[in-house]
């Protein structure tokens, strides 16, 4: 097997000699390392922003494109990378709070943090319970349309907070 390298032959720069099995493995930790960077400091950012972008947008202008029925296409399709973002936002707000709590424990950094996880920990909780009784095929009657009129403007707007933040923390410490 001929040699294979990656990479170029500049100052400072990384050359990898593939065909030998520990190169690989560190060539692979490497680049494995950079990709969950890329992910968590990018994707996952964007992903939380635009999707509040969606939200704040749909919640807006859902009283002029809605018909007046039941249904809520648009909803269903946005409930389930909701789903991914409320699950995203919690555990970026329980990681950030943890970290800042255990670095400078009485500061106003402290307190921010903790605002957005237990605002995090609510949206959470009110958005599954709501989010779930909406997949129940006999959830569309009566009084459970009166409490998804209620609930889930407060879920829109608290999600477009926590996402917006959530997702300006990632992007900001990725910096």
């Amino acid at each position: 097997m001929g040699l294979i390298f990656v990479g170029s032959v500049f100052p400072g720069e990384t050359v990898y000699n593939l065909s030998c099995p520990i190169t690989l493995s560190i060539f692979y930790e490497e680049v494995s390392s950079q990709m969950q960077g890329l992910l968590v400091n990018r994707i996952i950012p964007v992903f939380l922003i635009l999707m509040a972008a969606a939200v704040f947008f749909n919640l807006i202008l859902t009283p002029v494109y809605h018909d007046g029925s039941d249904d809520y296409a648009i909803w269903k399709i946005l409930n389930w990378p909701m789903a991914l973002g409320v699950l995203i936002a919690l555990i970026a707000s329980y990681v950030r709070c943890r970290s800042v709590s255990r670095d400078e424990p009485n500061s106003l950094k402290s307190l921010r943090a903790s605002l957005v996880l237990y605002g995090a920990i609510a949206l959470a909780m009110i958005y599954y319970w709501e989010w779930i009784w909406t997949l129940n095929p006999d959830s569309e009657t009566g009084l459970a349309v009166t409490s998804h009129m209620v609930y889930f403007p407060l879920v829109d707007a608290l999600f477009t907070v926590i996402a917006i933040s959530t997702g300006k923390y990632l992007w900001q410490d990725a910096e």
